[in-house]
């Protein structure tokens, strides 16, 4: 191997090593902003639930309104948690299982395979960011709706 070789072999594992890296970064701040939505969300339903027990002449539609959206909102965020976990644990299985049967693929198979795996990733990839878009307007709201309960108590 020339030093040529060597170093593009270099730069090039330097790269998936970046990419890796800014991969996880990336899952760690979306299970963070996950966990302090799904905090926000156990937090008002707390609240308002137990507010509603002990005073119950307070408005029970906007109350009801506001645990209705946080609960909706924590079943979203609970899917982008699982719909995470089945794309790793699918990655994983389909990588060793597929490892043996990859080298006896032809290459029009291969690439046939890898697309249509990219696609269903894809696919999620919009789920999990249009619950994850979802449950922050849903927080926005019932922050609006918090407000209005204060302002009209």
């Amino acid at each position: 191997m020339t030093q040529q070789e060597k170093d593009i072999l270099e730069i090039h594992n330097s790269y998936i090593a970046d990419q890796q890296r800014l991969y996880d970064i990336a899952r760690d701040c979306n299970f963070s902003l996950w966990n302090s939505l799904l905090t926000f969300n156990a937090i008002i339903i707390t609240v308002f639930t137990g507010f509603l027990a002990t005073n119950p002449s307070a408005n029970k539609v906007i109350i009801f309104a506001i645990v209705f959206l946080s609960i909706f909102s924590a079943i979203l965020l609970i899917f982008n948690f699982k719909s995470t976990k089945n794309f790793y644990f699918d990655t994983a299985r389909d990588y060793f299982d597929n490892i043996d049967k990859a080298s006896n693929l032809s290459d029009v198979e291969y690439n046939n395979f890898a697309s249509i795996r990219l696609k269903k990733n894809e696919t999620n990839r919009k789920v999990v960011v249009w619950f994850e878009n979802s449950s922050i307007i849903f927080s926005g709201i019932q922050m609006i709706l918090i407000i209005f309960f204060i302002c009209n108590k």
